[in-house]
């Protein structure tokens, strides 16, 4: 819709411009999607997580929480 709407306004360059990045970027991503789902690992086995790495994880996931369920926090 942005796209007709630049076309219709006669932003012929920009709509160009945004066209083109978004198939560079669409293609970039779908790099990322296609090598998470269809290839196939090269390591098995599990992962070893240090005490460091927990602590991130954790720290991550409190504030995505309080993101989610911020009246949690502020009752």
């Amino acid at each position: 819709m942005i796209f007709a709407s630049a076309l219709r306004d006669g932003e012929t360059a920009a709509a160009i411009i945004g066209i083109v990045t978004a198939a560079a970027s669409d293609y970039y991503y779908l790099r990322v999607v296609v090598n998470l789902y269809i290839h196939t690992s090269e390591q098995s086995g599990s992962i070893e997580i240090s005490v460091a790495e927990k602590c991130v994880l954790s720290t991550a996931a409190l504030i995505i929480l309080a993101g989610l369920f911020p009246m949690m926090l502020l009752r």
